[in-house]
């Protein structure tokens, strides 16, 4: 189903896809905090609380390495859990799993709870579900889109342009605001290597422009 999505690195790198007439086409995963449209997803890793997190990786078209992007302070690592550092401070994270360079960034398994002044968030592998929000279960996740019609659905297949939803029904994936944009009631996209085969466009839930 095409290429995998894209992984925003920094705030320069993988920021996102070109502008295609109106629409800004294509799926760029990465932390939601940085600058640009990365997909929102909502994740509930093991029998952690479910949260709005990010992608930090595709493993398949509808499994994700991802985080719910809930700081755990050092001391309080869970051994066995996977996290991703969100600020180093003053915590040798090298001690409890994690390689010799482990700034903001690095993934590790605890092997300890950790001391000091350091944060991390949970990581885990999630599939993508049609479970409504607040009724997620261990190792599932959400990935919403809205259509013109203000209907939102959940995808059960994704890659870097496409989605399919658990109706089976193949979409092109937008991060514009199609409620602040002059797109109107324009709602489609010539596929591409068809003539005149046209998919219906709908945006993607993220924290640049809706949701």
């Amino acid at each position: 189903m095409a290429r995998a999505l894209k992984t925003q690195k920094t705030n320069t790198v993988d920021s996102g896809f070109p502008w295609v007439d109106l629409y800004n086409i294509g799926v760029v995963g990465g932390n939601t905090a940085l600058t640009g449209a990365q997909i929102k997803t909502r994740v509930k890793i093991g029998s952690a609380s479910e949260a709005d997190g990010y992608i930090i990786r595709q493993k398949g078209a509808k499994k994700f390495l991802v985080t719910d992007a809930a700081s755990v302070s050092a001391g309080s690592f869970v051994v066995g859990q996977s996290y991703i550092v969100l600020t180093a401070g003053n915590t040798d994270f090298q001690a409890i799993g994690a390689d010799a360079s482990y700034a903001a960034g690095t993934i590790f398994t605890a092997t300890g709870a950790g001391t000091g002044t350091g944060t991390a968030a949970r990581v885990g592998t999630c599939v993508l579900s049609d479970l409504a929000d607040g009724s997620l279960t261990a190792d599932t996740m959400t990935v919403s889109v809205i259509e013109t019609d203000s209907g939102v659905i959940r995808l059960a297949r994704i890659s870097n342009k496409w989605g399919v939803g658990f109706d089976g029904v193949q979409r092109a994936l937008s991060f514009t605001d199609f409620a602040d944009s002059s797109v109107g009631t324009q709602a489609e996209t010539i596929k591409s290597g068809t003539k005149d085969l046209y998919v219906e466009i709908v945006q993607v839930d993220n924290d640049y422009t809706w949701g």
